[in-house]
């Protein structure tokens, strides 16, 4: 599992591109809004167990979730679980505190 990625993000309000590398249980990435994501990957029996911190400076426009900029820094927790399989480019639903996703991923190299 341990490479660099590409999750190709839809929400209410536009899309995006999140770039993200897993390293062991870490992942650590960034997106093109400038939106830093720092967490750790669990294998479970359903999945892989995503337990991600994601933050938002303040003033960041256009967030695909629809919600509104924020005025001061934001760090938002989140948990979902992802198929094993999840590089596959099977789209993946995950519900954010500030409004759904569609989530299609895709490895783009190995560690």
């Amino acid at each position: 599992m341990d490479g660099f990625y590409a999750a190709y993000l839809t929400g209410r309000a536009g899309s995006g591109l999140l770039l993200f590398a897993i390293r062991g249980p870490t992942f650590i990435g960034v997106d093109g809004g400038g939106v830093k994501y720092d967490g750790q990957i669990e294998v479970v029996d359903v999945g892989l167990k995503c337990t991600i911190v994601y933050m938002i400076p303040a003033g960041t426009p256009n967030l695909i979730t629809g919600a509104s900029p924020p005025a001061t820094d934001q760090r938002i927790p989140l948990e979902f679980i992802l198929p094993k399989d999840f590089w596959n480019g099977q789209v993946v639903g995950i519900t954010t505190p500030l409004g759904p996703v569609n989530a299609r991923f895709q490895k783009l190299r190995d560690w």
